[in-house]
């Protein structure tokens, strides 16, 4: 089975419920920086292995975190997550990698006849 980096498993929201166990479970501590979370304002439940990489939505994958803290790891992982979208295209043919053709190839806009002479195609 491989990876297709455009369907991505939606995030499946927390019942208030399972954001107390799941604080709980962790002892209140952001599982990004380790420092103590106040539950009230600042908690955010963070995938531990991201869904754009084949993570899923159960408890085992979530941990508490600072919102602060997420945010950040979300915007350190988007150059992650752009280049394994633009490797799949390249490798699956969907994007041409961007250089020039070859003089005379089959993408230049020139030919070279079996006389040596050069015409535009």
């Amino acid at each position: 089975m491989t990876h297709d980096p455009y369907s991505v498993t939606p995030r499946k929201p927390l019942t208030d419920k399972q954001r107390l166990q799941l604080f709980i479970r962790h002892q209140g501590i952001c599982c990004l920086c380790g420092l103590k979370i106040d539950g009230v304002k600042e908690m955010w439940d963070e995938h531990i292995n991201p869904l754009w990489r084949d993570g899923d939505n159960e408890a085992e994958n979530r941990a508490p975190a600072h919102a602060k803290c997420a945010r950040l790891k979300t915007k350190q992982e988007a150059p992650e997550r752009a280049k394994g979208r633009d490797v799949a295209e390249f490798h699956f043919g969907a994007k041409r990698a961007k250089t020039k053709p070859m003089p005379c190839g089959r993408r230049s806009r020139f030919k070279k006849k079996m006389n040596g002479e050069v015409v535009e195609r």
